[in-house]
């Protein structure tokens, strides 16, 4: 690491929740039943864990990092090549 690492705009706690919710998201399934038209409730909220085109959990992602200002943005974009190893500091 180096001496003195950059300060970032972000904070932890944002940074945080992002990743919370991107692995809610991950651990989605494919979609079974594209066209179920039955109350989530009477199939014990099994559509919960599928992946689907409205889903509400990338709806909050996009609504979140849309909300940050430009600086906290450019923060997540390295962050994010830094943890695919994709560059370094």
């Amino acid at each position: 690491m180096p001496k003195n690492p950059p300060s970032l705009s972000i904070a932890t706690e944002k940074i945080c929740f992002i990743v919370v919710k991107a692995r809610e998201f991950d651990v989605k399934d494919v979609e079974t039943d594209p066209n179920d038209a039955s109350n989530a409730t009477d199939d014990s909220m099994i559509s919960v864990l599928e992946d689907h085109r409205d889903d509400p959990v990338a709806q909050e992602i996009r609504g979140f990092i849309a909300a940050m200002n430009e600086d906290e943005q450019i923060d997540l974009v390295a962050l994010t090549w830094l943890g695919r190893g994709d560059g370094t500091i």
